[in-house]
């Protein structure tokens, strides 16, 4: 028998999982698993599981809990092999290699003892250790009193073991590959010295010297601030050895670039094996701890996540993509794009694809046709919404224990595998000379994955043939109308695609660039935002009261416009977004990173040296391209109720001097409230730049509602 507790409490015995329905019969198991090999006294579990009420029935009621648990987990009513009784109380007693705390525990004491001896071996031994986590600690449990000791030694546990593993990997020389998981892990646990220790560290190996003494800045600040108190001895000295350029902090071994490896983290997901790879990148099973949740990660490579068309359109897909929501298509949780990579977080699913299924052995038609309604019906929902899939193959349609089917691997910005040397069979033959993917595209992919899932009755191959005929025009025209059709010719008369309607109104909610489908009512508003926009300035501000759909009209009306072609050679320029928050030049800094090329060095140190900043790494970064660089600042009024008084005044000489630059290719959008617009004026530029180019939005006329629900 096996036990688990890093995660949902999970029992699996000799012929498989057993599943305990009892909520109270659970707790009791998991109570004497977090004391395993020790007596439980009988008033401490009645105690945990029934609270101060009388202890008198509870007694009664633990005999029935402890001797159905006996039979749930193979005995009879009196089998003492798994729940003994011992005076005065109860104890599981378990076998070493049966307890996943124990092992886990045993491998991160192994991989510390290694740490200074064989810091790989110590890396690997720590990785697999964290892999062994499933979830939160005692997830079913999170709220019950008696498990918050062992939840919280658990988890603290967990993060030395984080800590011992960055060690093990800062030792064998990865620290340029540490710094984005140990940026993430800064702000998860902002008052954990050691995170912010181990960021110094590896961004001054990394040449970033500068970044690294103000990741020591922003922790003494936040020590002062919250507790009063100053770092520790320990991390003073690490930044003064930084600040000296001390030749102790050198790596002692220097390995070369090999790629992501499993055991590393992302943005705080940690990568734990390499599931597949392609032309255009890698994908991993990782484990997401914030959420305790497994997923799956895809790396795109440098080659495709630097090409600048790629860059233009990858946010703006993504956020399509992600807004998409139907039952049957994975969902994609999380995505960004970085210098030399671009990063897809969806949901994992443990059940392999359509592809082994057709290689082990076909399905049959009742099989075949549940299996169109849920990838078709996926189809479906995307072409409502304008999109396409442009690669509908069997391994992208992914199944789940049940063998139900979703898919998944939407294009985003040119991503798709789906050329003619690669799965041919189902791309559609305009796909093979050259054209843009279509609906009549993925409805010939999707026929060809149904025909090759196995042997079909005629009328349901009609309609396939139907919808793999070679002219686009002789396919159904959505996979909506080939739904019906196939339904129908399975047997039922009166099917129709079974859609969710999509809501059009968004209530409070703000619209972003993937609601652009959505977005009515504002057209003039928007053309005059583009007119303003595409005039002698660079600069656009627009202002109106909480509430009046001021960020709404410039990602849903503005961006998509822009992206369109609204200006000349609008459609190929670069747009990057952000809030100012609290460190207003971080992020600017942050959404500079998104679009560029190559990584920018000392990004942050540059932009606040001098209020030329913006100007020069603007045209740095749009130099060879020859493009323009649209910045939308987000809640402008953040500078003056987050920030910073000096630095907030140090960002708007940064913008000011970017726009009115004649040779600077940057043009700057900015959102604030009005209640806040009388604050820029205290700027004399910024001042004069609003004067002449201020867009006031106010709430919906009753003409423009009228326009939008037509």
């Amino acid at each position: 028998m096996r036990f688990g507790l890093l995660g949902p409490l999970s029992l699996d015995g000799p012929e498989g999982p057993i599943e305990i329905a009892s909520y109270k019969q659970r707790s009791l198991l998991a109570l004497l698993l977090v004391n395993a090999n020790q007596i439980v006294p009988t008033d401490r579990i009645i105690d945990a599981l029934w609270g101060e009420e009388s202890a008198t029935p509870r007694q009664n009621a633990l005999w029935v809990h402890v001797s159905n648990l006996r039979k749930v987990l193979g005995g009879g009513e009196n089998d003492e092999s798994i729940v003994l009784t011992r005076q005065p109380g109860y104890l599981v007693q378990t076998e070493p290699g049966t307890l996943d705390v124990e092992e886990f525990e045993k491998a991160v004491r192994h991989g510390r003892e290694l740490l200074s001896s064989d810091p790989a071996m110590a890396s690997i031994l720590l990785g697999e250790a964290l892999g062994t986590w499933r979830g939160h600690a005692l997830e079913d449990f999170l709220y019950e009193e008696w498990a918050q000791p062992e939840i919280t030694r658990l988890c603290e546990l967990r993060l030395e073991a984080v800590e011992a593993r960055i060690d093990a990997d800062l030792a064998r020389g990865l620290a340029r590959e540490l710094i984005g998981e140990l940026e993430t892990l800064v702000t998860q646990h902002p008052l954990r010295e050691p995170f912010t220790g181990q960021w110094m560290l590896a961004l001054f190996r990394a040449g970033r010297q500068s970044d690294a003494l103000r990741a020591y800045g922003h922790l003494r600040a936040r020590l002062a601030d919250e507790l009063g108190i100053d770092p520790s001895a320990e991390l003073q000295r690490l930044e003064e050895q930084i600040l000296t350029a001390d030749p102790a902090l050198d790596a002692t071994a220097l390995l070369p670039w090999r790629g992501l490896e499993p055991g590393l983290a992302v943005r705080g997901y940690e990568l734990r094996a390499k599931l597949g790879s392609g032309r255009h990148g890698a994908v991993y099973r990782a484990f997401q701890p914030a959420v305790g949740r497994e997923v799956a990660v895809r790396v795109i490579s440098a080659e495709l996540a630097n090409d600048a068309d790629f860059i233009r359109n990858f946010e703006a897909e993504a956020r399509l993509v992600a807004g998409l929501e139907h039952p049957h298509v994975v969902p994609l949780y999380d995505y960004w794009r970085e210098p030399d990579a671009a990063y897809l977080v969806t949901r994992y699913m443990g059940g392999g694809s359509l592809a082994d299924v057709i290689d082990d052995g076909w399905l049959d038609e009742p099989e075949i046709v549940q299996m169109a309604a849920q990838v078709g019906g996926a189809l479906a929902a995307a072409h409502e919404h304008g999109m396409v899939h442009a690669d509908v193959r069997p391994s992208n349609v992914l199944l789940d224990d049940a063998g139900n089917g979703y898919l998944t691997d939407f294009e985003i910005a040119g991503d798709a595998e789906t050329m003619a040397a690669h799965d041919g069979d189902y791309v559609a033959p305009e796909r093979r000379e050259g054209e843009p993917a279509t609906p009549a595209s993925d409805v010939y992919g999707l026929g060809r994955l149904l025909q090759d899932s196995g042997q079909l009755s005629q009328p349901v191959q009609l309609v396939l043939d139907q919808a793999t005929r070679v002219e686009p025009s002789q396919r159904f025209a959505d996979a909506g109308q080939m739904l019906t059709a196939l339904a129908r010719a399975a047997g039922d008369p009166t099917a129709s695609p079974d859609l969710d309607a999509a809501n059009p109104f968004k209530g409070l909610r703000a619209f972003d660039q993937h609601d652009a489908h959505l977005f009515f009512g504002r057209e003039r508003m928007v053309e005059r935002l583009v007119a303003r926009l595409g005039g002698k300035g660079k600069f656009l501000v627009v202002v109106g009261p909480s509430g009046s759909g001021k960020s709404s009209v410039v990602k849903a009306g503005l961006i998509p416009a822009l992206r369109a072609g609204a200006l000349p050679r609008s459609e190929s320029w670069f747009i990057a977004d952000m809030t100012p928050g609290r460190y207003p030049t971080e992020m600017l800094a942050d959404a500079l990173e998104s679009v560029a090329v190559e990584q920018p060095i000392g990004l942050v140190d540059r932009l606040l040296a001098d209020h030329r900043g913006l100007v020069d790494v603007g045209r740095e970064m749009l130099s060879n391209d020859g493009g323009q660089l649209v910045l939308v600042v987000d809640q402008f009024e953040e500078l003056f109720t987050h920030a910073d008084p000096a630095e907030a005044d140090h960002f708007i000489e940064l913008l000011t001097t970017a726009v009115t630059h004649p040779h600077c290719p940057i043009r700057v959008v900015v959102t604030v409230r009005a209640d806040y617009s009388d604050r820029p004026l205290n700027h004399p530029e910024m001042g004069r730049l609003m004067r002449d180019s201020t867009e006031l939005i106010s709430p919906m006329t009753t003409e423009e509602l009228e326009r939008a629900i037509q």
